[in-house]
């Protein structure tokens, strides 16, 4: 799963939270709610949520 793999990279400091935005085509904003769920959901955190 990208999403899994650039989040991790961000968490373990290899890369910044612009940088991860970038490569997956996603807004700053975004990548800090999908890091948010991600550190408290684990990867459940990152499946896409239908409201």
């Amino acid at each position: 799963m990208k999403r899994y793999s650039i989040l991790k990279r961000v968490i373990d400091g290899f890369i910044t939270l612009k940088d991860a935005a970038e490569l997956l085509g996603l807004s700053y904003r975004q990548i800090l709610r999908i890091k948010k769920r991600f550190i408290q959901d684990g990867i459940e955190g990152l499946l896409r949520k239908s409201s």
